[in-house]
């Protein structure tokens, strides 16, 4: 039965009752001469019963244009890139260029229209190089914390571990001590090649990316000690061989540098996914934070939406800095909300470090721990360790309701072994599940 035969059927039902009680013929009524006629009383007509409107929900936020499935596959391949071909992507470097101007070609691939806003930004950070005299480009360094900033060039000579043993074999004064990384504490290195007549050190990594590390206090060192990635160890040997000469520069302070966020929009901005793109100096951040930036990838290209924006946010690793940035430059005070993704490759299996919405207190957070309970995986609720924070943050401050969707997995984090081997398709294709569910539940809200 359709609608317009249900609203006509009580209509038709009165027509037939009003004919049964005339007779159901056009014959005149007879009235007897005798008969005094009754007054009879006009009924007064019954007040018309208004027509009550079914309540109307509230238009719908964002306006769904086409929805499909998410491919992990795909979402893999991007991270991939990320971590890989581009690979070591810190805050004003070209890589992290190149990176920003890889995310904005897959945006507009998913049809958003897509800008690179630059900023400028200052933080406390490293610029420490090794440069050999005729041989390219500097090398980038990381001074060790308690290094004397400054500059030293001389001969390049291999000097093993830096024990004091390996300095009795070799002639280091006036040159540049070259150390392997291992056994020895970074300290008792270079007090030995500064007893020797070094004028500086370069110890060299025993994993292929660069490292952090600490002379400690009071050491007594007043020479530049820098640490160079591993993948450069040929490279020094066969210097050190020649002869040659180099620069040593270690440079702690404060650094100014050009970053920039890539920001797709779809319309105006009701909602908001981000993730920051940029890497520490040590490791090429496959999970913190290629997989985070991949992820939103995949969600902007299965999700054309009028009103869902993608940000990929430049130079968090030294402060949140693009996110800030961004919240600076444009009013955000009618989002509904910001999903950011950090590190969202390898969950945690260890005590307190498995995956989680954070911050734990937000309401997005118990709305993403019930998705995910729906969809039979324990995902709750929690925080960063003390310290620690992302992007959400910024957001947060400005009003937004946010969270960041974090599988842990911190083992490797800020270190050379963030790589491609160390996280998992599998743990990618949770964190992707459940947050299109998640996002594909908000998108379905009315507007506020």
């Amino acid at each position: 039965m359709t609608h317009f035969a249900r609203r006509w059927l009580p209509l038709a039902l009165a027509a037939l009752l009003l004919a049964a009680c005339t007779g159901g013929d056009d014959t005149p009524a007879v009235t007897s001469p005798a008969t005094t006629p009754t007054a009879t009383a006009t009924p007064t007509p019954a007040a018309a019963t208004p027509t009550e409107t079914p309540e109307q929900p509230a238009p719908a936020a964002f306006a769904v244009l086409e929805l499909t499935d998410p491919d992990v596959d795909r979402a893999y391949e991007d991270m991939r890139v990320l971590a890989v071909d581009i690979g070591i992507r810190p805050a004003g470097t070209a890589d992290e260029r190149e990176a920003a101007e890889y995310v904005a070609s897959q945006l507009r691939d998913a049809g958003y229209v897509v800008a690179l806003e630059e900023f400028e930004t200052t933080y406390r950070g490293d610029s420490s190089t090794l440069a050999a005299a005729g041989e390219g480009p500097a090398v980038q360094a990381l001074a060790l914390a308690g290094s004397r900033n400054g500059t030293a060039s001389g001969a390049l000579v291999r000097a093993g571990l830096g024990s004091p043993e390996a300095f009795r074999d070799v002639d280091v004064d006036g040159a540049i001590a070259l150390l392997d990384r291992g056994l020895i504490p970074f300290r008792d290195k270079a007090v030995e090649a500064q007893r020797a007549g070094a004028i500086g050190v370069v110890i060299v990594n025993s994993e292929p990316g660069l490292f952090g590390g600490t002379l400690g206090e009071l050491s007594g060192v007043t020479i530049p000690v820098i640490g160079v990635a591993g993948r450069a160890r040929e490279a020094l040997r066969t210097l050190a061989e020649d002869g040659t000469t180099v620069t040593v520069t270690a440079d702690v302070g404060q650094q100014s540098v050009t970053s920039q966020n890539v920001v797709g929009r779809n319309g105006d901005c009701r909602g908001y996914l981000g993730a920051h793109y940029d890497s520490v100096p040590y490791g090429p951040g496959a999970n913190d934070n290629a997989s985070g930036t991949a992820l939103i990838i995949e969600l902007a290209r299965t999700h054309r939406v009028e009103g869902l924006c993608v940000i990929a946010f430049g130079a968090e690793e030294v402060g949140l800095h693009g996110s800030r940035a961004f919240v600076d430059a444009h009013d955000v005070s009618d989002a509904l909300f910001l999903l950011n993704f950090d590190m969202v490759a390898r969950i945690g299996q260890r005590a307190m470090d498995g995956a989680r919405f954070i911050p734990a207190t937000a309401e997005l957070s118990q709305r993403g721990a019930a998705v995910a309970d729906r969809l039979g995986y324990g995902i709750f609720p929690g925080d960063f360790p003390f310290g620690a924070a992302s992007d959400h943050v910024s957001f947060e401050e400005a009003g937004v309701p946010a969270i960041t969707v974090h599988s842990g997995g911190s083992e490797f984090i800020h270190t050379s072994l963030d790589t491609i081997d160390t996280v998992f398709r599998e743990d990618l294709a949770i964190l992707l599940e459940v947050s299109t569910e998640l996002l594909r539940e908000l998108l379905a809200e009315p507007g506020g």
